[in-house]
């Protein structure tokens, strides 16, 4: 069973908070964070997408994009399957809602 998008941004979200209070930088906590959910990231591309969407929010917020995430984000989109059939609706609504706003500002 897959994690929510919820989920995935609240844990991810908790790990990066978590990691620039032990004295990391939000690269470095990007870093941390891909190796923790390295699993994650080569088993299931919709919680990869999840996970990279998290990343690149979290690194708008704190003023750093990394490039890695950013090419992650592009490539992941182009590649996803048909989300909508496989998230409910709120779900898939807030997605998209991220996605458009991510993009926006990488622009």
């Amino acid at each position: 069973m897959r994690w929510t998008y919820n989920e995935i941004q609240t844990y991810i979200r908790e790990d990066i908070i978590e990691f620039i209070n032990d004295g990391l930088d939000i690269n470095q906590a990007t870093s941390r964070v891909q190796v923790e959910y390295q699993d994650i990231i080569e088993e299931n591309n919709i919680e990869k997408l999840f996970i990279y969407i998290a990343l690149a929010k979290l690194g708008l917020e704190h003023g750093f994009l990394r490039e890695d995430v950013q090419k992650e984000l592009l490539e992941i989109k182009e590649t996803c399957p048909d989300l909508k059939n496989e998230l409910d609706d709120d779900e898939y609504k807030q997605l998209q809602k991220d996605i458009k706003r991510i993009f926006k500002e990488m622009n």
